[in-house]
């Protein structure tokens, strides 16, 4: 039994380049993408500093309103670590390149003291293995960076069915508070034998952009419906306290407050 620990243990070791006495310290990775349009861009930059982890992150053509900045726990910076780590050494380049998108993805870390680099690109040879790994690095980072973004945005989770003949309205008061960025697909459940039919997953989000008190309405309707009379019809969604630092935070009570009032005014028009 020892044996074999001892065998898998130098395997692993192998694998990844390096023996016992080895020390591999990562220091940073960097994701760009570029495609053909002014908003296909993004750039994802996680390094070590003397202190604490950072991602800096950036949608766009270069933009300085459009970089966010971070800091990181040392537990996701050494998962991320983990995988790269894993990552074959970049090949040569295939005789075929792809002109209408630019991707690289850089590492650098330090091993035995020697800094090294590796730069992988959409134009590279690679094995399945390393294209998976990329593919887990670049998720990790998005999913990182995504859980940033959600202490400043209102969002609301909701599914429709794809060939439903509806549309879905939504309202935010007072508007300027806040930022409409739409809706954002999670996942989608399509029925594959036949023509029509399945579901997706949808989160709306509003942005944060200035302190206060917000109510969203969102509501599924018909094709027809007037949407200027949401507010009208329908009970709101959510209440949200947005702070000075931009935070956002969902009031239950407040929340069930307006609905009991909106319940209770349409009762009695009923009457």
């Amino acid at each position: 039994m020892m044996l074999k620990l001892m065998i898998a243990t130098f395997t692993l070791l192998s694998f990844l380049g390096c023996s016992s006495s080895q020390k591999i310290e990562l220091k940073s990775v960097k994701y760009n993408r570029t495609g053909m349009s002014m908003n296909d861009c993004i750039t994802i930059n996680v390094k070590k500093t003397e202190e604490t982890h950072i991602i800096e992150f950036e949608v766009g053509r270069y933009d300085e309103n459009n970089r966010i900045s971070f800091e990181i726990k040392q537990k996701d910076f050494d998962s991320l670590a983990n995988i790269v780590m894993q990552m074959s050494k970049p090949n040569r380049e295939q005789s075929f390149q792809v002109l209408d998108l630019m991707e690289n993805f850089d590492v650098e870390f330090v091993k035995d003291g020697k800094t090294i680099l590796r730069n992988y690109s959409i134009n590279q040879y690679k094995n399945r293995k390393t294209a998976e790994l990329q593919n887990q690095a670049v998720n990790l980072m998005e999913k990182l960076i995504d859980n940033y973004k959600k202490q400043f945005e209102l969002r609301l989770s909701y599914s429709k069915g794809i060939a439903t003949p509806t549309k879905i309205c939504t309202y935010a008061e007072p508007a300027d508070l806040v930022e409409d960025l739409g809706e954002y697909v999670e996942y989608s459940n399509p029925k594959h034998n036949e023509h029509t039919g399945g579901s997706k997953d949808y989160t709306y989000r509003w942005k944060a952009l200035k302190p206060g008190k917000v109510t969203v309405w969102l509501r599924e309707v018909g094709l027809d419906y007037d949407t200027n009379n949401l507010i009208k019809d329908f009970e709101p969604k959510g209440c949200y306290m947005i702070d000075d630092k931009l935070k956002v935070t969902f009031m239950k009570e407040d929340t069930d407050a307006l609905i009991k009032k909106f319940r209770e005014n349409n009762k009695n028009l009923q009457q």
